[in-house]
């Protein structure tokens, strides 16, 4: 008897089908692999500005010798000359206010020599809280537009900063001459 060594017409078609099913399945896989890191990087790039919105805050607060809370979403805040003599401290212009201001979902910082002129922006900030937790501690919570991929809640970045001295609303600090008011909020 003699064998036969070759290939029928379906066996081929067979071996073509389940080739074309698992490299169908090996795409998807690698398509979907994609996307989800795409997913993620988006959302850590949304997550961050209001993360780094909190540090900026949180940095002003730590230098600060007064805060005014126009309200939780609106601060001014006086830093004192950091470098300089003891005459400065008492030399008005020597001061400056910044001020904080959550617009939309964009959380504004005023510049401390012009004020009313936007210095930077931070954006993707659904929300602003500053409360006083003690004379010169604040809390500070941030809450980013986005949402959790898994629970679908709200991201909230919380943290604390000490004022270096002084309290809030211009009742007590430091206070050389012209310095006690804040400009005019923006």
């Amino acid at each position: 008897m003699k064998s036969e060594w070759g290939v029928t017409l379906m066996e081929v078609l067979l071996a073509s089908s389940i080739g074309v099913v698992i490299l169908l399945a090996m795409a998807h896989v690698d398509v979907t692999r994609i996307f989800v890191g795409q997913q993620a990087k988006d959302l850590s790039e949304i997550q961050a500005e209001p993360a780094f919105a909190l540090t900026h805050l949180a940095r002003s607060i730590v230098q600060a010798d007064r805060v005014n809370l126009i309200s939780p979403s609106n601060i001014q805040i006086r830093i004192p000359p950091i470098t300089g003599t003891q005459a400065d401290l008492n030399d008005p212009t020597k001061y400056a206010w910044v001020q904080y201001r959550l617009d939309g979902t964009t959380l504004r910082y005023f510049n401390p020599t012009n004020p009313c002129t936007e210095v930077s922006h931070f954006g993707n900030v659904q929300e602003l809280t500053l409360r006083s937790v003690a004379n010169n501690i604040f809390e500070i919570t941030i809450t980013s537009t986005a949402a959790d991929p898994q629970t679908r809640e709200a991201v909230h970045f919380t943290g604390q900063a000490t004022m270096r001295a002084g309290t809030t609303n211009l009742t007590t600090g430091l206070l050389p001459p012209g310095t006690g008011n804040p400009p005019t909020s923006c």
